[in-house]
């Protein structure tokens, strides 16, 4: 009695993977496996790269804004190396704004708002408070990178 059981599972079990339906779905569901591995590889590779690069990117976002406090400080003839220092901080944190998320990206996204606000100004003198509120957003977006560095390497 036993052993026809065992014959009897066995032929169903043979029936079964000799099915061409069962060959489809397997390869199917293999296929499905090897994409969701692959994509999670690839997360993981951009974090990685993401937390060797981001003590660079928040240490120029803030040469940025010391640049800035530098051209605040003599803003009367500087309003041409405002100007050029603004778009290099847009380049830093457009490119920064692509590798977060969550609040770090939220805060350099309000930074490249408010640089893109700037660079919409007619005058060709900006006032004194639009670049100091760029300097502050600059220094706020390399603390919220800095931070979630920080939380990266707790959560391992």
């Amino acid at each position: 009695m036993n052993f026809e059981l065992i014959v009897n599972v066995s032929r169903w079990l043979w029936e079964l993977l000799a099915n061409p339906k069962f060959s489809a779905v397997a390869s199917s569901l293999g296929a499905l496996i090897s994409v969701r591995v692959w994509f999670s590889l690839r997360e993981i590779r951009q974090k990685v790269l993401f937390r060797q690069r981001a003590p660079e990117i928040a240490e120029a976002i803030k040469g940025h804004a010391s640049n800035l406090s530098a051209f605040l400080q003599d803003f009367d003839s500087s309003s041409e190396a405002i100007s050029t220092e603004i778009a290099l901080a847009l380049e830093q944190l457009k490119a920064a704004a692509k590798k977060l998320n969550g609040t770090a990206k939220g805060s350099v996204n309000d930074a490249i708002g408010a640089i893109k606000s700037f660079q919409k100004l007619p005058e060709a003198k900006p006032p004194r408070e639009k670049v100091r509120h760029i300097y502050t957003q600059l220094l706020s977006s390399a603390t919220a990178i800095e931070l979630m560095v920080a939380d990266s390497r707790l959560e391992v």
